[in-house]
């Protein structure tokens, strides 16, 4: 027979799916940021390799790495109203090809 003591303890405390939440979004947004880095030190590292093949100038590879850096921040921006226009599942599952 069940037993309906009121004073039964909860396994899961009530903050916990909160904080769990919260945690997941955190660690979101710092891969978001660290993707972000490893795509400007993609384009750094391929720079000498630049310069070498194509003779480009110092100015040259400025605008490079400042074309490269807008442009990825253009397609976030995009990336980011798409999202919030059609939900992020939704958008997320379609980027993946799923």
């Amino acid at each position: 027979m069940p037993t309906t003591d009121a004073t039964a303890v909860s396994t899961t405390p009530e903050g916990a799916a909160p904080a769990r939440r919260r945690t997941w979004i955190l660690i979101t947004c710092c891969m978001s940021l660290f993707i972000s880095t490893m795509n400007a030190s993609v384009v750094n590292v391929a720079l000498p390799a630049l310069r070498r093949d194509l003779g480009a100038s110092t100015a040259a590879l400025q605008w490079t790495v400042d074309a490269f850096t807008l442009v990825v921040a253009a397609f976030l921006l995009m990336a980011g109203t798409t999202a919030d226009r059609v939900g992020r599942r939704r958008f997320s599952s379609s980027s993946s090809g799923a």
